[in-house]
């Protein structure tokens, strides 16, 4: 799965890349245009189940305390 990392929560799955990937950092500084959200090619969403961070159960994590930080 490196550099791809995948969370499940409420609002569905994401799948994002690691910028410990010196390929995936690289692509940070590329300037070819506007970023954008794109969806996953059929290659990553026509196998199934992907693992990851599943936090659709669990509370958003602490800004500070008394805060929890928005989804």
């Amino acid at each position: 799965m490196f550099p791809r990392i995948v969370l499940h929560d409420a609002r569905g799955t994401f799948i994002s890349l690691s910028h410990f990937c010196p390929t995936a950092a690289s692509l940070l500084f590329e300037s070819t245009g506007e970023a954008v959200i794109v969806q996953a090619p059929a290659a990553l969403s026509d196998i199934g189940e992907l693992d990851g961070l599943d936090a659709r159960h669990v509370w958003p994590p602490l800004l500070r305390p008394n805060m929890l930080m928005d989804l």
